[in-house]
């Protein structure tokens, strides 16, 4: 369990002018205040059976920050989720198979300093089936899985203080994959 507070002067942010978008630039934002709890848990409900769960809340706020005639005092920082959450859960047998689960939520957060534009929470899931042993007399592995298995609908990156109102940049869908590594 982890208990903090950050207090920052001359936070730098980062915006896009309209005549120059994509490329980035930075001003200062007066003074910043950062609050929040994790905690994280790892533990064994049964023999063979390894549960990992951690959770982040997160109060980052503008405290002094005012641009071009706009006070965003009070104001939460954009891109940083005030819920963020992780889970995994592995099961390993002793014949070298493993089969593994995993989840992330990433609360909703916002996209610009007026914490006008929001980008809605997420919850993005993972399976992962694999056999360690050892093939042609060399340690090996097997897996295949399974990102974002439900398909959610994630974004890769968002632009903080975009131009244009160009804050989204997708990520992927549903995906698969599978492989053979030798020498772990």
């Amino acid at each position: 369990l982890v208990v903090f507070q950050a207090r920052t002067r001359d936070e730098l942010t980062p915006f896009e002018l309209q005549d120059q978008p994509g490329r980035t630039f930075y001003q200062n934002a007066g003074q910043s205040l950062r609050r929040g709890v994790e905690i994280a848990l790892n533990f064994s409900p049964v023999s063979r059976l390894d549960v990992w769960i951690n959770y982040t809340f997160s109060d980052f706020r503008f405290e002094q920050f005012s641009v071009s005639g706009s006070d965003f005092a009070g104001k939460a920082l954009p891109g940083l989720p005030q819920h963020f959450g992780q889970v995994m859960a592995r099961y390993s047998h002793s014949s070298g198979l493993m089969a593994q689960v995993s989840g992330q939520f990433t609360g909703s957060f916002f996209a610009e300093n007026a914490n006008a534009v929001s980008i809605p929470a997420t919850q993005v899931f993972s399976a992962r089936l694999a056999w360690r042993g050892k093939l042609w007399k060399v340690k090996s592995e097997v897996f295949l899985g399974s990102d974002n298995f439900t398909n959610a609908h994630v974004f890769n990156n968002i632009r903080l203080n975009a131009a244009a109102d160009r804050y989204y940049e997708s990520g992927a869908g549903r995906r698969f994959f599978c492989g053979l590594q030798f020498g772990f």
